[in-house]
């Protein structure tokens, strides 16, 4: 698995989009705060809707990331094409959306704009009797069903993918824990070798200190002949056994 492939990257970018969309909403959300118009606070509160609709979807995605971290943290040897500097960019980008999603929310949560908001909702409510407000609220039910139905849509469609993220994630631990239980079969099969190879050389030492030994007692043998004797006979005598030393050490080289 490399950088490119890490679930990170496409759930990141999925977060970035929608902290876009937030961004619009939001700008157009404070436009419409403090304003009278009836038609702007039915639009204040349907994009306060929009606003918290895109937050839970944030926030769902940040638990995603916040994992994936944690893997990442608790297998820093697993993930090498992971370094410090990328990590703690990771840890700084979900730090920084917290941050604006909170300020947002705050801003979302003041008692004066719920108030307001409320204060609006209830007018329409009451105003039911005439054509108009009928006709307001009719329009204004109609959104608000649009709007649930695509809210639904919107979170199967981010459940979907998180249950996809969590199923590529299962998949490539497995393929970890599979690839480092080949290499732990490996390295003992290149221990065994090398231990048996060990053994070979300690016999192979033991042979040739063994040769080394009865050559220099032959030597010896030989040394003793040669003091003894100075005529032909002694000659033959040390050439049959330098003959039959050579024999001796070709055995035991061969055996």
């Amino acid at each position: 698995m490399s950088l490119d492939e890490d679930p990170f990257i496409s759930v990141k970018l999925d977060v970035e989009q929608s902290l876009a969309e937030v961004d619009d909403l939001y700008a157009r959300w404070r436009q419409l705060v403090g304003s009278n118009s009836s038609r702007d606070q039915e639009e204040l509160s349907i994009h306060m809707d929009e606003i918290k609709a895109e937050i839970r979807g944030i926030e769902r995605d940040m638990r995603v990331l916040d994992e994936s971290v944690s893997i990442v943290e608790r297998n820093r040897h697993k993930f090498h094409f992971i370094d410090d500097d990328e990590l703690m960019a990771r840890k700084d980008f979900l730090a920084e959306t917290r941050n604006t999603i909170a300020r947002v929310k705050k801003h979302l949560n003041d008692p004066a704009v719920v108030a307001a908001v409320q204060q609006h909702q209830r007018g329409m409510l009451m105003s039911g009797g005439s054509s108009q407000s009928t006709g307001q609220s009719s329009r204004y039910s109609r959104m608000d069903a649009a709007m649930k139905a695509e809210n639904s849509e919107f979170i199967q469609a981010q459940q979907q993918e998180q249950r996809e993220i969590e199923r590529e994630q299962d998949q490539y631990l497995d393929q970890l824990i599979h690839s480092g239980a080949t290499l732990e079969l490996m390295a003992e099969d290149i221990y065994a070798t090398l231990n048996m190879h060990n053994e070979m050389l300690e016999e192979m030492d033991t042979e040739v200190q063994n040769t080394d030994t009865r050559l220099r007692a032959s030597v010896r043998k030989v040394e003793e002949v040669i003091d003894k004797t100075s005529n032909g006979v002694g000659c033959a005598v040390i050439v049959f056994l330098v003959l039959a030393l050579l024999a001796v050490c070709l055995m035991a080289w061969y055996l």
